[in-house]
């Protein structure tokens, strides 16, 4: 059974994609009704020979940002969304760095500089000539650092003179 598409002009804001990379935006008509971030610290145990190994910060993963239930719809204007859907999907290609485009997320008063992980499109609303007017999309976005170097990690444990360790 078809679920029936909810109303798009229910909510107030937008979430907007900025490509960093070609300078176009892709504004979605209807604010999610969620955004889940996820985060992952890595810590590395240090070797002992008796009792519970001490842990060290190692680093972080990538901020991962998980954007579901957007919609582009053209359905109160009769306008094709083929040339977003387009551009959503080519956000996935590679550009001339041989990576795809560097994108910035954006709603109220948050920003994410990132890359897009995974795009999900459901079309859901045809013109009689088979264009898409309405479709649900899902994006998994990876936040990217800004353009500074990764620090070197010092060395975390070093032997002194008498054999102990010292931290």
């Amino acid at each position: 059974m078809m679920e029936r598409p909810r109303r798009v002009n229910n909510r107030t804001g937008r979430f907007v994609l900025v490509n960093l990379t070609r300078a176009s935006t892709i504004e979605f008509d209807r604010f999610p009704g969620r955004i889940q971030t996820r985060a992952q610290v890595n810590w590395d145990g240090q070797d002992v020979t008796i009792g519970m190994r001490p842990l060290f910060y190692a680093n972080r993963e990538p901020r991962e940002l998980l954007v579901e239930d957007l919609w582009l719809d053209g359905t109160l204007r009769n306008a094709s969304i083929q040339p977003q859907l387009a551009e959503l999907e080519a956000l996935a290609d590679e550009g001339e760095r041989g990576t795809p485009s560097v994108l910035l997320a954006q709603w109220g008063d948050e920003q994410y500089r990132c890359v897009l992980r995974s795009v999900e499109l459901e079309r859901v609303r045809f013109a009689p000539s088979g264009e898409p007017l309405r479709a649900r999309v899902s994006l998994t976005l990876l936040e990217v650092g800004g353009e500074e170097r990764p620090r070197v990690v010092a060395q975390r444990v070093r032997r002194n003179e008498e054999s102990s360790f010292t931290f």
